[in-house]
């Protein structure tokens, strides 16, 4: 008695296929369309299963500091998201909670502009000169601290602007960090540039994971709060993740994170000023 096996094309890859699914790229053969329901609940099952990378990823992430670096540098690449991926998937979800509470956030910030303000009589103020390249006149524009105060679009326009240009400026500061940690760990031959790179976008992730809190909270002085607190606990991770994935000392550990850590806020804070007045000027020239 012969048995005949129902022959079907792979609609992804094209391969001739008699099973269930496809020998060549590993899809199902037959595909059914999906309802709303049905992509979100494969979009939960697929990230979220226990047995998941995902959750192997976080969980590695989350409560062992350095685990991920060391793994990726042993070669099991499987096991855990590339640190790429992670990176962007994390960091998109922070920046996307970050602008839940942006006006919240700005009248906060007004509110206590005008209590330091209260009573200050000797506010300095700068000078803006404009030049119509069509008429070729000459325009000065006095502004101080106080007009951003009193001026709420002004603050919320260089919010957003903030908001858009964040992003960029931590993905640049990652080789950055890479760069500092080839320097400070010169000594390890086996280590290349990419491989700090990768300690460097797993910090970064990490960072992202838990600051998503402080992103949640609308009040500005308890966000502050918070932000302190993860700052702490980010640290002391650091030096956990220095630990263990470069076999350092307690107190090398500790020595390089405050090196990195004021390299990293000096040239981030030098760069987002430079950027926050620039844009300021611009508004207040228009």
């Amino acid at each position: 008695m012969s048995h005949h096996h129902e022959t079907s094309i792979c609609p992804n890859c094209g391969y001739h296929a008699d099973n269930k699914y496809c020998a060549q790229c590993g899809q199902p053969t037959h595909l059914h369309k999906d309802t709303l329901w049905g992509l979100i609940v494969h979009f939960f099952e697929h990230y979220f299963h226990y047995d998941s990378k995902f959750l192997k990823t976080m969980k590695a992430l989350l409560f062992k500091p350095g685990e991920l670096t060391l793994a990726y540098w042993k070669g099991q690449r499987m096991r855990y998201i590339p640190p790429i991926s992670l990176y962007i998937f994390v960091s998109a979800i922070y920046f996307i909670c970050s602008t839940l509470f942006v006006s919240e956030r700005i009248h906060s910030v007004q509110q206590m502009a005008k209590q330091y303000h209260l009573g200050k009589t000797d506010d300095t103020s700068k000078v803006l000169i404009k030049h119509d390249k069509t008429t070729g006149e000459t325009s000065k524009k006095h502004f101080s601290s106080q007009d951003l105060v009193n001026n709420p679009e002004m603050m919320t326009y260089i919010t957003e602007k903030e908001q858009h240009v964040y992003p960029k400026f931590i993905f640049f500061m990652i080789p950055f960090m890479g760069l500092v940690l080839k320097l400070l760990f010169w000594n390890r031959k086996d280590l290349y540039f990419a491989d700090h790179v990768i300690f460097s976008l797993h910090l970064h992730a990490f960072y992202f994971s838990i600051t998503i809190l402080q992103a949640l909270t609308p009040d500005l002085s308890i966000s502050m709060i918070v932000s302190i607190i993860l700052l702490i606990i980010v640290a002391i991770y650091f030096v956990k993740a220095i630990q263990r994935a470069y076999n350092a000392e307690l107190g090398i550990a500790m020595a390089f994170v405050m090196v990195i850590g004021i390299i990293y806020t000096l040239i981030l804070g030098i760069a987002m000023a430079i950027y926050t007045f620039i844009i300021a000027t611009q508004y207040m020239a228009k």
